[in-house]
């Protein structure tokens, strides 16, 4: 047996993170346009739907594009206050991710300059420190970009 249920709201990032389908209805209750949530976010019907959804809608409706080339990898952690031994074991690319007891992100660590239990003050907090990261980075094009060398 099928079940639909509404939910009723006028924050449009909820609205989108929550619904199959989306209703903006104007003042009187009258629907301006009822569709998916990333149909809804790329193409508004009119200039009322485009303002209700906001100018930033391009931004929103980036969380639903699928990527064909990437995939998402469950990253290797270790907590705070692991040996040396414990984080060499779980890194896979010279880099450790150090959590807190909740699981929070706290830092990336080199194993190799572990000496003795990770401490705060031995963390690398952003990801250009990550030679992964950076090498993803730098490979990955739009196919809207071209690649200029002067020639």
């Amino acid at each position: 047996m099928a079940r639909r249920s509404s939910f009723v709201t006028h924050d449009i990032d909820e609205a989108i993170k929550l619904g199959d389908r989306v209703a903006v209805l104007r003042a009187g209750g009258h629907l301006a346009q009822l569709a998916d949530p990333a149909y809804l976010l790329a193409h508004p019907l009119d200039d009322f739907v485009a303002d209700f959804v906001g100018k930033d809608r391009g931004y929103r409706a980036l969380s639903f594009q699928p990527s064909r080339h990437h995939s998402l990898t469950r990253e290797a952690t270790v907590p705070l206050g692991a040996t040396a031994a414990q984080a060499t074991a779980a890194a896979r690319d010279g880099w450790i991710l150090v959590t807190d007891d909740s699981l929070r992100p706290l830092g990336w660590i080199q194993p190799e300059r572990v000496t003795t239990a990770i401490q705060p003050e031995m963390l690398q907090r952003a990801a250009r420190w990550r030679p992964s990261a950076v090498r993803f980075a730098m490979s990955w094009t739009l196919p809207c970009l071209r690649q200029v060398d002067g020639g």
